[in-house]
């Protein structure tokens, strides 16, 4: 079992490593999903899967917007 300060630990350590990828013109992409694995004897189980991508941060498919734009703007 992972103690708590080592997940402190592993957090702080990954969110350096982001900084490091972003600072070198790079985005990190990344999404966690459930699947079904079904194994040679018949039987399934339910894994978690990560998918991370990484893409130069002037590549064309990746879609920029401003999330300040109009969604902190007041109706005053």
């Amino acid at each position: 079992m992972v103690e708590v300060s080592d997940k402190v630990k592993m957090a702080l350590d990954l969110s350096k490593l982001i900084e490091m990828i972003e600072e070198k013109g790079y985005y990190l992409f990344a999404e966690d999903t459930i699947e079904k694995i079904r194994f040679k004897d018949g039987e399934t189980d339910k894994w978690k899967i990560a998918t991370i991508l990484i893409r130069k941060m002037d590549n064309p498919e990746i879609i920029k917007f401003d999330l300040r734009d109009e969604t902190t703007k007041s109706d005053n």
